[in-house]
């Protein structure tokens, strides 16, 4: 048996080609062809010898010939914002496992949050033909939405949508997620609070932003009851946003964040004022990544099914490469409080304001 396309059993080196596989069997080209595609028109004696010899040489069929046969590529393009984050890689892994299943290959791409990265990636997807791609859009207004829509190849954007323009979406309910987080906190007693809410322009922080507004007016608080602060997704963003938080609003007894890792740097900035978490301060993340859980960090978070979302964009990508027709659909995924040691009542907040604004250690 040949163990690779770089030296046949016979001694020739390179590709096996369909010429070859002629040699061998003594049968034309077009019925190998017509054998190895399927076609009914090889009986199933003749196919199998067929095999059996392109099995021996060790050959494989050439993409791009059969691409230009069959209009597809079988590679999907995959962009995420920052790879390194494991929330992301959840979601790659998801959506690999429903894809490899189903015949195709990801072709994956990280952008660390920089449009003009995004749009060239984009660019190079498309050169390559790829069947589908499923995007975390930088921005609401990307740009590269509607180089993909005139291009014609399916997209599913994770998430985020796009502020102008229509596309399949598969995201987690963050409206939901948003409300639960308060409702933690405000069965807690909690009335004073911080919420590192993520980037300004992005869909997403619209919707934790109404959300909470939504959530105040129904429990006939005052908007001041909570406090925003824009910060990208990092540790270093959420310690440095805790900071800001905290020197403009002393009285803060609780503190969410837009996602884990801004969380974690919040509890590093917490811990350097000298806050003890829970009994000074409550902290909530959102996505449940598995830094979360550790003993040391102990997160109560939202958590967010990652791969099923990446499983449920690539579901529906997969819809759309077999027939574009139809509607446009929303895929919301809805998440669920994790209760850890980071929240509890809040202590009184005058004892709070005056120990903070004198900078007295605890």
């Amino acid at each position: 048996m040949a163990g690779s396309n770089d030296k046949d059993p016979r001694g020739r080196k390179g590709r096996v080609t369909l010429r070859d596989l002629s040699r061998a069997s003594g049968l034309a080209v077009s019925t190998i062809s017509n054998a190895l595609a399927g076609k009914d028109l090889v009986r199933e004696d003749t196919r199998r010898h067929i095999q059996a010899i392109a099995e021996e040489l060790g050959y494989r069929a050439f993409p791009l010939a059969r691409s230009l046969r069959t209009g597809k590529t079988h590679s999907i393009g995959l962009l995420v914002a920052d790879i390194a984050n494991s929330y992301y890689a959840e979601v790659v892994r998801g959506a690999e496992e429903v894809f490899m299943k189903n015949g195709h290959f990801l072709l994956i791409g990280n952008t660390d949050h920089r449009a003009e990265v995004e749009y060239d990636y984009v660019g190079h997807f498309l050169d390559r033909q790829v069947d589908a791609i499923l995007l975390f859009i930088h921005g609401m207004n990307s740009k590269s939405v509607r180089r993909i829509q005139d291009s014609g190849v399916p997209l599913v954007l994770i998430n985020r949508r796009h502020q102008r323009l229509t596309n399949d979406l598969v995201g987690v309910d963050f409206h939901e997620g948003t409300r639960i987080a308060l409702e933690c906190l405000w069965n807690l007693g909690h009335r004073a609070i911080g919420f590192i809410t993520g980037r300004p322009d992005s869909a997403v922080t619209d919707d934790r932003i109404a959300a909470t507004q939504s959530f105040l007016s129904e429990k006939g608080a005052p908007p001041e009851t909570v406090v925003f602060e824009h910060a990208g997704y990092s540790i270093e963003a959420g310690r440095e946003a805790t900071r800001r938080l905290l020197g403009e609003h002393p009285n803060l007894t609780a503190i969410m964040t837009a996602q884990d890792q801004s969380a974690v740097g919040c509890l590093g900035a917490l811990d350097a004022l000298g806050l003890r978490v829970p009994d000074d301060i409550s902290v909530v993340g959102f996505d449940d990544i598995p830094m979360a859980g550790l003993p040391r960090i102990d997160l109560t978070t939202i958590r967010v099914a990652c791969r099923g979302l990446g499983q449920a964009a690539a579901r529906l990508a997969l819809e759309r490469i077999a027939t574009q027709e139809g509607s446009t659909k929303t895929i919301l995924i809805s998440p669920e409080l994790i209760v850890r040691g980071t929240t509890a009542p809040p202590r009184r907040q005058s004892e709070l304001a005056v120990g903070r604004k004198n900078g007295a250690k605890r």
